[in-house]
C-alpha cells in the first residue's frame, strides 16, 4: 500500500496485478510516486484507473485525471469516445432504417393482397349478374 493525499483526500493506492476488461496494466506516476494501475486500451489518455482504500477502509476505485490531478468515483461503467459514440448512433439509425423499410414493403404488401381478393371478389360477383 501506498499512502497518498490525491484532490484532498488521504488514500493508500493498491499496485494492480490482475487483468481487466477495457484497461491494460500501466505505471504512472503520482506525487513523485510510481504506482502501478490501469490505462484504458483506447482513448481517455489522461485517465487512469487507481484502486484504493479509503479512510474508512473501503477498497474503491477512482478515476484519476492526470492534467488537473483530480479523483472521481469510477461507476464500473467503461466511458466511450466520441467516435465510438458516433459509430454506435450510425449503427442504430441503419437498423432503424432498415425495419422502417421492411414495414412499408410489409403494409404495401398487405395492400397488394387485399386489392388483389378485392378484385377477384368483385369479378366472381360480376360473372354471377350476368
Amino acid at each position: 500500500m501506498i499512502p497518498l493525499k490525491i484532490d484532498n483526500r488521504n488514500l493508500y493506492l493498491l499496485d494492480t496485478y490482475r487483468e481487466k476488461e477495457g484497461f491494460e496494466i500501466s505505471l504512472i506516476t503520482i506525487e513523485e510516486k510510481e504506482i502501478t494501475g490501469y490505462k484504458f486500451k483506447e482513448g481517455f489518455e489522461n485517465y487512469y484507473l487507481l484502486n484504493a482504500i479509503n479512510n474508512e477502509g473501503e477498497n474503491i476505485e477512482y478515476l484519476y485525471e492526470t492534467k488537473e490531478k483530480t479523483l472521481q468515483l469510477y461507476s464500473n461503467s467503461a466511458p466511450i469516445t466520441y467516435n465510438q459514440y458516433e459509430g454506435m448512433i450510425k449503427e442504430i439509425n441503419m437498423k432503424n432504417i432498415i425495419i422502417y423499410s421492411l414495414v412499408i414493403i410489409l403494409v404495401l404488401y398487405t395492400i397488394a393482397v387485399i386489392f388483389i381478393i378485392l378484385k377477384l371478389r368483385k369479378g366472381k360477383l360480376d360473372e354471377k349478374v350476368h
